[in-house]
This record gives structure tokens, C-alpha cells and sequence, in this order.
């Protein structure tokens, strides 16, 4: 499945889930948001980032040969879920879910993403875990399984959108002066995985992790393996602790899918064949607006579709 990340507050989602690949490997399902592509076994990877490449090249090159000529969107899967994001807030407003529920009856969608633990560091439902209590973390704005029931009564799929290692208020609690917090810190690992078992008891159906990596910046060197170790360590144990009980997705950069990526020189720590065997589905993110086509950002909804 495909989806926009977190970043796109209020866009409209459009997911491609495709077809588990065979079991000589993970069953992740992979989204290319703009050019669908399936890897249907680690092996094959190389080939297949060779092949996406190949696509991007053709479908740029094309638009600057012929800039008339009209744009193209690859069809939906038949997996196809088409959903919106809604923050905390937007849940609280009047008529916002009655026009998310309009939406559905009128077939036009059938998922929603829902901010479980958002950038602030906040978490949205009245939590339980220590720490959050603690760091009065928790605002209790939802009454998140009450929302969730409610949604799901009407035959919507619904995602929590869990932010991990950008996370201020924990960064604050352990004397960092900078929002981010290593995903190899114990204290962080720990406190994330709580809230993922808590969040899965409140019937959601996938939980969607966000900023699963370190923080961008730095030189492409291959100096990251302990990078790589900690970001698939931590959704590795997240598969432990949910297994049976939610899918698991994560997001991650639109580089991860790009062939340099395997040398392990990426300063974030996401790697496509150390995240699969982990999760259910990726989501390389895609973001319209960083292309130079007018064309392309005057569309971005198109884009991503």
C-alpha cells in the first residue's frame, strides 16, 4: 500500500498494497507512490531498483521531450485504499468525522490515518505508560477507542500514526537539547514499544511508524552500520511485541529505494532489505512540491495517485 507521510497534514491518502511476494521472503508489501514497481523477492532487488531507475528516467526524460503532453498516472491495485489523515484536532471538530463517514457511503474511502503519537512528542489518547504519565505526555484529547469503533463500524481501515525518535518532550526528559532521541537509546526503544502494545489494544488495525530513523544529516559514507543495526533492531522487536495483532507499516525516505542506499553510507539508517522482514508495508515517501515540473506540484494528489 501507498500512503503520504505524516508531513502532508489533512492530504488526501492514496494507498497501493501489493500482492505478498512468496515466502522465500518477508511478505512487506512495497508502495512506489508515483511509479508502481513489486519486489517480489530479496534477490531480486537490485534488479528491480535498476528497473524503478529505468522508469523514472523514461517518465522524466519524456515530460521534458514533450511538455504538452498530457500527464499519465499508473492505475490503483486491486488492494487499492484510499483514505485521509486526521490530526488529534481535527478528530475534536464538529462534523469533521461525519464528514469522513459521508465520504465513506459515498464510496470514496475506506481507510483513515489517525495521530496516535504526533511531533510534539504528544501523545493524543489518555495513556497508561509510566514514562508518559511522567513527562505529562499524554493529553487525553481522544477518546481513541470510541473513535476507532465508530469508524470501523463503518467499514473504515484504520491506521495509527505513530511518531518514534523525533520526539521532544522524551529528547527534554533526557536532558538533550535537540528533538531527537537515537534509536538505539534503551529509554527510547522501551517507551515506544509500550505505546505501540497500548495502541494495539485499542482495535486499530495497522500501526504506521513514523521517524523510525535518525536524524538527516552528516556525509554519505559507510560509517552507519550501527545505524542500520539500531532502526532494524527496534521494528524487528516491534514485530515481536505485535505479532498476531496489528499490521505494521513504517515510512521511511524516497532514497532508501535508490541503489546507493545498500552500501550502508545513509546517515538515517534506513535500509529497504533490513526493514522488510519487519514489517507488513513500506512507505517510501513522495513529496510533489520537490520536483522541478510545475506540473507535477500543481498536482499533487495526481502524483501520488
Amino acid at each position: 500500500m501507498s500512503r503520504t507521510c505524516g508531513g502532508t497534514s489533512g492530504a488526501q491518502v492514496l494507498r497501493h498494497a501489493w500482492a505478498k511476494r512468496p515466502s522465500t521472503c518477508a511478505p512487506t508489501r512495497l508502495s512506489f507512490l508515483a511509479f508502481p514497481c513489486s519486489l517480489y523477492s530479496m534477490k531480486q532487488v537490485t534488479a528491480s531498483r535498476f528497473l524503478f531507475v529505468v522508469i523514472v528516467v523514461i517518465v522524466f526524460v519524456g515530460v521534458r521531450i514533450d511538455q504538452g503532453s498530457p500527464l499519465v498516472y499508473p492505475g490503483a491495485s486491486p488492494h487499492n485504499r484510499v483514505g485521509v489523515y486526521l490530526t488529534s484536532y481535527a478528530i475534536g471538530k464538529d462534523g469533521v468525522v461525519d464528514g469522513v463517514l459521508s465520504a465513506v457511503r459515498e464510496g470514496k474511502l475506506n481507510a483513515v490515518v489517525i495521530n496516535v503519537k504526533n511531533m510534539h512528542g504528544e501523545i493524543t489518547y489518555a495513556s497508561r505508560v509510566p514514562l508518559a504519565v511522567t513527562m505529562n505526555a499524554s493529553t487525553g484529547r481522544v477518546d481513541m477507542a470510541s473513535v476507532v469503533r465508530r469508524l470501523q463500524a463503518s467499514g473504515l481501515y484504520v491506521i495509527a500514526r505513530q511518531v518514534l525518535f523525533y520526539d521532544p518532550k522524551l529528547a527534554t526528559h533526557l536532558g538533550k537539547s535537540d528533538p531527537w532521541v537515537a534509536p538505539d537509546n534503551q529509554v527510547a526503544i522501551d517507551y515506544n514499544l509500550q505505546i505501540a502494545q497500548e495502541v494495539a489494544t485499542l482495535g486499530v488495525d495497522e500501526i504506521q511508524f513514523d521517524y523510525a530513523r535518525y536524524a538527516d544529516g552528516g556525509t554519505l559514507t559507510p560509517i552507519y552500520d550501527d545505524r542500520y543495526a539500531a532502526v532494524n533492531a527496534f521494528l524487528a522487536s516491534a514485530r515481536r511485541v505485535l505479532s498476531g495483532r496489528v499490521e505494521i507499516s513504517v515510512d521511511v525516505f524516497g532514497r532508501v529505494l535508490w541503489d546507493w542506499n545498500k552500501k550502508g553510507i545513509d546517515p538515517i539508517g534506513q535500509s529497504l532489505e533490513g526493514i522488510a522482514p519487519h514489517v507488513d508495508f513500506i512507505s517510501p515517501m513522495l513529496y510533489p512540491s520537490h520536483y522541478s515540473e510545475q506540473r507535477y506540484k500543481d498536482d499533487p494528489y495526481g502524483v501520488v495517485k
